[in-house]
């Protein structure tokens, strides 16, 4: 996907192509132009969704209609919210995956990522190491039903009435399976140590981890088809003989330094995106995560850092104002700015202007006779 949206120069997709020539089929003649429009309108809306990741500034300078921005800062942020609350209809999930045109796009969060629960740095890993096979699979082929059958609870709990009961029983069964192969494992051991028989101890401890092996295998499928990744993985480290217990409590706590970190990366995108968008993008596509990216990496482009920064001075300083009101003068055709003329602009008394670049933009104060 795109990192600039312009109205001259859009790449339909073929689903955005088709709904256009249906409705130019169908009420073109009594609206011109009706299909065009829809369809310049899916693009966009195509755009918005597999980049809402995007600082807003960045996404207000980025899209434009005849190369003039259509919409402002505060336009983004509440269209990005309209956006995340329709996250559950049929067209946002179809596009969710979508590869306009062959060039790709960050896919959008589905149920399983807005849910806290499958949405932990594991569950995150695990699907980014198997995005480049899963996301090849065809929605329609043998395999998608195979999957979908493994995946059975994940779909029971998203039914409407009945998946938060079902959710809650499950959520009761697959915490309460890891503590019993403990119990188990502990008891087994030392009831069966005290049978007066040669190497006790050792057939108990035994017994016990075999046990305790049925009640962790249990849960890792059950979380593996409720499609929580991350507590599949983590419980399955507890069945390492010796180290198990140790290798899993190693993961837990390289989880929270792992979201730890993804929070400090947010908060330094935030940060330096508002200086310059260009910067945060950048922080945000080269700086490892657990995000999918499918879009290429952009380039660094030092000259455009610069020009952000420029700008963000000029914002804060008011000197963009001033430039504003310089370049109405200038866009009257006046060959020359009189003293009278730049008296009336503020800030601009006893200064001179010379006019570099199309704009007039450097200021000195002029010497006094």
């Amino acid at each position: 996907m795109a990192n600039r949206w312009e109205s001259s120069t859009i790449n339909y997709s073929d689903d955005e192509i088709r709904i256009g020539h249906f409705t130019n089929h169908y009420i073109g003649k009594y609206y011109k132009d009706a299909g065009r429009s829809l369809a310049v309108g899916l693009n966009l809306y195509n755009f918005f969704v597999h980049n809402l990741h995007k600082p807003d500034e960045f996404l207000a300078k980025a899209i434009t209609y005849d190369n003039k921005r259509i919409f402002t800062e505060t336009n983004i942020k509440d269209i990005k919210h309209k956006i995340n609350s329709q996250s559950d209809s049929p067209y946002f999930k179809k596009i969710r995956l979508l590869r306009h045109n062959g060039g790709g796009g960050t896919p959008l969060p589905g149920p399983e990522q807005t849910d806290k629960s499958r949405n932990g740095f594991w569950d995150k890993i695990i699907r980014k190491m198997t995005f480049p096979i899963t996301s090849r699979i065809p929605e329609d082929g043998w395999v998608y039903y195979i999957f979908w059958w493994i995946h059975i609870l994940y779909h029971m709990e998203q039914m409407d009435i009945y998946g938060p009961f079902i959710s809650q029983f499950l959520d009761t069964v697959t915490l309460s399976l890891p503590i019993m192969a403990d119990l188990t494992q502990e008891v087994a051991q030392k009831l069966i140590g005290l049978a007066p028989i040669p190497y006790a101890s050792i057939i108990g401890e035994g017994l016990g981890y075999f046990i305790s092996l049925m009640f962790i295998g249990t849960a890792v499928l059950l979380n593996n088809s409720r499609r929580h990744f991350g507590a599949a993985f983590k419980t399955a480290l507890d069945a390492i003989p010796i180290v198990g217990e140790t290798v899993s409590g190693a993961a837990i706590n390289f989880e929270t330094g792992a979201d730890r970190f993804a929070g400090y990366k947010k908060k330094l995108q935030g940060s330096i995106g508002k200086i310059s968008p260009t910067a945060g993008n950048i922080i945000y596509s080269y700086v490892p995560d657990t995000d999918i990216h499918t879009e290429a990496l952009p380039p660094i482009d030092v000259g455009k850092i610069g020009e952000d920064i420029q700008d963000y001075a000029e914002k804060k300083t008011g000197l963009d104002k001033v430039t504003e009101s310089v370049d109405k003068i200038a866009s009257a055709n006046i060959g020359s700015v009189s003293i009278g003329q730049v008296a009336t602009i503020p800030g601009l008394k006893n200064m001179s202007v010379t006019k570099k670049g199309g704009h007039f933009r450097n200021v000195s104060r002029k010497k006094r006779v």
